[in-house]
């Protein structure tokens, strides 16, 4: 084979070829080739890879967005699940079709787990603290009645420190469930999703670059 041919995509690896004549009578000659090819990885580092790891970094950005902001943090979800599905779809376009699964369908196919969990973490989260503020409004009016009303604000003031005190990214959120579930649910997110996806990478490269 001539040593100039190139794909833009692909590396020629190696051809083999074999001869499929029939030794039946009337057969024409036959003669198979099989070119086997390597996926160049320099060609989607740029345009797949990186990209759709970026999508991944912004879905977890919602994280550090308030809980009660949410036109922002639901836009962010719904952006980002579009984005790694359309770069799933025209990859899926581009590449020869085959019933075998390819690494970089793993890729694609992790982050969008993982962008999707991103975005179903904040409907838990959001209903932990849809349940934290009628609580919060219930003994509020009890307080009321029964005429505490100094006790209330000084409570409410050390519970506003203790809020602030726990957004600012202290570790202590992640033990103060009871008292905060959402923002407990946030920060272990914080730290589990980011875990995960690195205990992911350090799995993959690894196993598709032996495979090359």
């Amino acid at each position: 084979m001539n040593s100039a041919i190139r794909l833009p995509e692909y590396v020629i690896t190696a051809v083999t070829s074999h001869d499929c004549t029939s030794p039946a009578p009337g057969s024409f000659s036959c003669l198979r080739a099989n070119f086997h090819l390597r996926l160049r990885l320099k060609a989607y580092m740029l345009t797949t890879y990186l990209p759709s790891f970026l999508v991944v970094l912004l879905s977890w950005l919602s994280f550090w967005i308030d809980p009660e902001s949410a036109p922002a943090r639901c836009s962010l979800g719904i952006l980002t699940i579009f984005t790694i599905t359309t770069q799933s779809s025209g990859l899926m376009q581009s590449m020869p079709a085959g019933s075998v699964t390819k690494a970089i369908d793993v890729w694609m196919a992790t982050c969008l787990v993982f962008v999707f969990g991103a975005f179903i973490e904040y409907s838990f989260v959001n209903t932990l603290v849809r349940r934290k503020r009628a609580k919060g409004q219930k003994a509020a009016s009890d307080e009321a009645k029964s005429s505490r009303k100094a006790a209330a604000a000084a409570e409410d003031v050390e519970d506003g420190k203790k809020l602030i005190w726990n957004r600012c990214g202290t570790f202590k959120s992640l033990f103060d469930w009871k008292n905060d579930p959402g923002m407990a649910v946030e920060m272990a997110s914080r730290i589990l999703f980011l875990l995960v996806f690195f205990l992911f990478c350090l799995v993959y490269w690894p196993i598709y670059l032996v495979a090359r």
